[in-house]
C-alpha cells in the first residue's frame, strides 16, 4: 500500500457539506446497537434529545468523497454537544481538514466536523484523527 494519496490532503481544506434528516429508523437502529438507552432510569421518547455521539461517522459523508480511508484507523474521537439532537430534525454537517502530521512513520489526518439545524443552531462538533498504518 502507499500513502501517495495522503499527498492531496491539505490543512485547511474545507470538505464541503452534506445535509440530511435524522430519521426515527436511525434513531433506532443506533439505541439497539448500544443495547438500548436510559436516562435516570427512563426510556428515551420520540421527543427527547438523542444522544450526539449518534452522528459520530459524519466525518466519514463529508471525507470519504474525496480522500482514501484504506489503511486508516480511527484513532482518536473528541466530541462536544451544543444542543439537542430529536427524531426527525433536519441537520447540516460540515468538515475540515485540521492537521495532518507525521509520527513514527505514520500519518495522521485531523478532521473537524461541525453540525448544525436547518435554522445554523450548532448541536455538536466532532475532531477525528485518522491515522494511516501503513
Amino acid at each position: 500500500m502507499s500513502t501517495e494519496h495522503l499527498k492531496t490532503v491539505e490543512i485547511g481544506e474545507d470538505l464541503g457539506q452534506v445535509e440530511y434528516r435524522i430519521t426515527g429508523e436511525d434513531v433506532d437502529r443506533f439505541l439497539d446497537s448500544m443495547g438500548g438507552y436510559e436516562f435516570g432510569g427512563k426510556a428515551l421518547g420520540p421527543e427527547d434529545c438523542v444522544p450526539p455521539i449518534m452522528i459520530g461517522n459524519d466525518y466519514l459523508k463529508v471525507y470519504k468523497p474525496r480522500h482514501s480511508t484504506v489503511g486508516a484507523l480511527h484513532a482518536r474521537l473528541e466530541m462536544e454537544a451544543l444542543g439537542c439532537i430529536r427524531r426527525g430534525q433536519q441537520v447540516i454537517t460540515r468538515g475540515k481538514i485540521i492537521d495532518k502530521y507525521t509520527k513514527r512513520g505514520k500519518t495522521s489526518v485531523v478532521i473537524g466536523t461541525f453540525t448544525s439545524d436547518q435554522d445554523g443552531n450548532p448541536l455538536v462538533n466532532f475532531v477525528v484523527t485518522l491515522t494511516y498504518i501503513f
